[in-house]
């Protein structure tokens, strides 16, 4: 809650700013150079400069925590132009927002941007995105070999194997899941469900 009522007050701010910068153009002369005009305003400078204090990748993040991801997407593009620097350590994070949109063909576009080799959880994120279910749990069982131990891991495949029709598979891997680990319980109650529902 308290996050959304800073984005809108920020969204009164930057509205504030545009009107400002409308009213300021409207003054201009030929001659005149834009910039010294609005450096000439001393309200629109103090203001800009502290809505420019305030980190857009920062806001990208808290937007994006706050499922708000239109505006996690604004804020992280608006990041991105200021440090194209930083695109190649940030693709991943990019997909998310992407896949938050619901937007595969953007996830794959980012995916084809990559100079280096992507690490599985973004294969699978990657994969999951656009619906490549099989090459999902292809990366889900290799990671499993060496995370046995990572609940994330094997959610993810109990999730594949029921979205691929393996309900037998999925049954089996919950009851082994469930004696070796069984403070997982509360995790695997839902996939139990539906495995036994589509069995």
């Amino acid at each position: 809650m308290s996050a959304q009522t800073v984005f809108s007050i920020l969204d009164h701010i930057n509205k504030w700013l545009r009107k400002r910068n409308i009213k300021i153009f409207e003054k201009m002369k030929r001659s005149d150079d834009p910039e010294q005009l609005k450096a000439n305003d001393p309200e629109y400078m103090k203001v800009s400069q502290f809505v420019n204090r305030i980190s857009k990748s920062r806001l990208a993040h808290k937007s994006f925590d706050c499922q708000a991801y239109a505006r996690s997407l604004m804020h992280f593009e608006s990041y991105l132009r200021e440090h194209p620097e930083e695109l190649q350590n940030n693709l991943y994070r990019l997909q998310r927002i992407c896949g938050a949109l619901d937007e595969p063909d953007y996830v794959i576009g980012v995916a084809e941007t990559r100079k280096n080799k992507a690490k599985l959880h973004e294969l699978i994120f990657q994969h999951e995105a656009v619906g490549k279910v099989h090459d999902a749990l292809a990366c889900y069982e290799s990671m499993g070999k060496n995370e046995t131990e990572n609940p994330e891991t094997m959610m993810g495949m109990l999730k594949c194997y029921l979205e691929i029709d393996q309900p037998h598979t999925a049954a089996v891997l919950v009851r082994g899941l469930a004696d070796r680990h069984p403070e997982w319980s509360d995790q695997l109650k839902p996939y139990q469900i539906e495995a036994a529902w589509q069995l």
